[in-house]
């Protein structure tokens, strides 16, 4: 779900963000949904939750809220995407954005954000299969090759 101004993002980049949030889904196996606009309230982040808490299925959800107007970045995680994530790796993750944003790229910095959220993602369901595993390869027959 891509929602907000309309107007923040041509229909080009509405449908790089769009395909972005597809390929995150696919790959995580969680929702995602950008928003980008105006952010009620003081509190940015209590307004960020309540959008999340908005979505059909909050729990599995991540929710990247964007108010250029104060120049905010919100992301809130459900419980499913929470255990893979670390605070840290949002924080990199979210400053990142940040950048592309300063250089007036909304649509490069949502679409890096998703695509950053998803390998994490995928890194923290990994290591939890390994973790169940007793530390075993999770998938036997496929190899593994760090960068």
């Amino acid at each position: 779900m891509l929602g907000g101004d309309k107007g923040a993002l041509s229909k080009s980049e509405r449908t790089r963000v769009d395909s972005a949030m597809r390929d995150a889904e696919m790959r995580t196996r969680l929702e995602f949904s950008v928003f980008v606009g105006p952010l009620t309230g003081e509190d940015t982040r209590a307004a960020a939750r309540d959008l999340h808490g908005r979505l059909r299925s909050p729990g599995r959800s991540v929710l990247i809220a964007v108010a250029p107007d104060r120049r905010v970045i919100e992301v809130v995680t459900g419980e499913q995407a929470e255990e893979r994530l670390s605070a840290g790796e949002l924080d990199r993750i979210t400053g990142e954005m940040a950048d592309c944003f300063s250089r007036d790229d909304v649509a490069g910095g949502l679409v890096h954000g998703l695509g950053a959220i998803a390998q994490s993602c995928q890194r923290g369901k990994q290591a939890e299969r390994t973790e169940r595993s007793g530390g075993a390869d999770p998938a036997p027959g496929r190899h593994r090759a760090d960068a």
